[in-house]
């Protein structure tokens, strides 16, 4: 079960070490806050268990940081990873204020799903608060009505081409026209490869995953600092 959100998050995908008193670990980031981080991995210590965490940011550097597992999720879903939930317990001021730094380059951000399909439109609407909870997320279901939202504020567009193929590829040429990013989710190959002859600045298999859909918006947003 995961706990209600005390902090905002971001997601973060970089390799981090982890120890505990009887094993040394690897797994990779999923998300980061000033309370803690999510780390996929099937190799879960026991809840309270406590772990010396270490791992490099891109033009941050080098972090280390003792914490606890808070939470597990034991079974994965199409939209959240297996894993645990890390709550830090020796933030510094520093630290903590690089935290914060980093998670507020994602305030402000202003999205839009595209989808003629209402479950598609939900669940990518859902993946992407799941990680970047400072998000504005408008969705729509025609291309008349995404074509309306698009705007100088909005930073990234997200089309799923499944219901409706010619739309998405439509949206796809008029966000690259308006040089605004887009990223297509579609589950056959050939839609990916004709949605980036259109203009797509990235692609993802549909359905997506989740940890890999949050390392494409984050390539497509242009913020490789929070990319490992």
């Amino acid at each position: 079960m995961t706990p209600p959100r005390e902090f905002e998050r971001i997601p973060l995908s970089v390799r981090v070490e982890f120890r505990t008193a009887s094993s040394f670990l690897v797994a990779y980031s999923v998300n980061l806050s000033r309370g803690g981080m999510f780390l996929e991995t099937s190799h879960a210590p026991s809840l309270g268990s406590e772990v010396k965490l270490a791992f490099t940011v891109p033009g941050v550097g080098a972090i280390s940081l003792s914490g606890r597992v808070a939470w597990r999720r034991d079974e994965a879903s199409a939209d959240l990873p297996i894993g645990i939930g890390i709550e830090f317990s020796d933030i510094d001021r520093a630290l903590g204020s690089t935290i914060d730094t980093l998670v507020g380059r994602f305030s402000g951000l202003n999205l839009v799903v595209y989808s003629a399909a209402e479950h598609d439109r939900a669940q990518l609407s859902r993946m992407i608060r799941s990680t970047i909870g400072t998000a504005d997320v408008a969705s729509a279901d025609s291309v008349h009505l995404t074509e309306a939202l698009l705007g100088d504020e909005v930073d990234l567009v997200i089309a799923h081409a499944d219901a409706d193929i010619d739309g998405a590829l439509l949206v796809v040429r008029t966000a690259a026209l308006a040089k605004i990013p887009v990223v297509v989710v579609a589950a056959d190959a050939d839609v990916r490869d004709r949605a980036q002859e259109a203009g797509a600045t990235a692609t993802s298999t549909s359905p997506p995953q989740q940890t890999e859909l949050s390392r494409i918006i984050l390539g497509a947003l242009g913020r490789p600092i929070l990319v490992g």
